[in-house]
């Protein structure tokens, strides 16, 4: 019986190690990415729920809220292009995206002080290479295009991201 007791503390300690090795969670986590009162023009806040498999971060958005902020400069219409979620890494003169899920459309018009609720959203983020996810955040990219003025057709690019120790949280868990 003693060593029975052993043997199945032994097996658990070694998948808990294995899970930690590996890198992925067996439960979903909350997730918080936000750029609300940031310089960007365009702000996000999307919060739901992830979680780390060996082949990817599957990511639930619950609320998915694109605001365009009246603290900018240009004050006219944009076109939402796009929206991408990835993963940053910190590098030498800043954060790069290393990774990301499919980009989706958006393709609506804002002004200031306008929003668009997005709704229920779901990404997949694969992990194509190994990677020390302790290391990495979540990021999300929103592609925008102005329609109106001497801005007429700039494009530009607005982000949010996650608390950029949110994998080392769950790691240690």
């Amino acid at each position: 019986m003693r060593h029975m007791l052993l043997m199945i503390l032994m097996m658990s300690l070694s998948a808990a190690s294995t899970m930690a090795q590996d890198g992925f969670s067996k439960e979903s986590q909350s997730v918080e990415i936000s750029s609300l009162k940031t310089p960007f023009a365009v702000q996000a806040q999307f919060s739901g729920k992830f979680r780390v498999y060996p082949s990817g971060i599957a990511l639930e958005f619950d609320k998915s809220l694109i605001t365009v902020s009246e603290n900018c400069p240009y004050k006219g219409r944009r076109l939402l292009t796009s929206l991408k979620v990835g993963l940053a890494t910190k590098t030498d003169k800043g954060w790069k995206v290393v990774g990301s899920a499919p980009t989706i459309a958006i393709q609506r018009v804002l002004k200031a002080n306008d929003s668009i609720d997005l709704g229920e959203l779901k990404f997949l983020i694969p992990l194509t290479e190994r990677l020390e996810l302790s290391d990495h955040w979540l990021v999300l990219q929103i592609d925008e295009t102005t329609l109106d003025g001497e801005f007429d057709r700039a494009e530009g690019v607005s982000f949010a991201h996650s608390d950029r120790h949110i994998f080392s949280r769950v790691l240690n868990n």
